[in-house]
């Protein structure tokens, strides 16, 4: 695997090429130190959009998937709207855990 260091490089060029603007953060075991070899990459992707559409998933996520073939890891991408993610999810587990625990890059 790349270091991980570079990869996160790789994954912020990615989604600052289309969405300059989003937030991304890192969460999960990779955060918490727990990551074993069969870990995934869990990122979650804010975009300063009122909705996201299928189209705009595809232009992060189609990359991001080149990426895993060339790495040998899994990336494991959650992209909402900003809007959505503080109105909508705040009242989520989900949303307190990577609140809580998640590294803004």
């Amino acid at each position: 695997m790349k270091d991980s260091d570079f990869f996160i490089k790789d994954i912020k060029r990615i989604v600052y090429e289309k969405y300059p603007e989003a937030k991304i953060y890192l969460y999960g075991s990779r955060v918490r130190g727990a990551a074993t070899s069969e870990s995934d990459w869990d990122f979650l992707i804010l975009l300063n959009k009122d909705k996201i559409t299928p189209e705009m998933e595809e232009e992060i996520t189609s990359p991001l998937y080149d990426l895993e073939f060339e790495i040998g890891e899994v990336i494991s991408p959650m992209i909402y709207s900003e809007k959505e993610w503080n109105s909508k999810y705040k009242v989520t587990p989900f949303y307190h855990n990577v609140m809580k625990e998640g590294q803004l890059l």
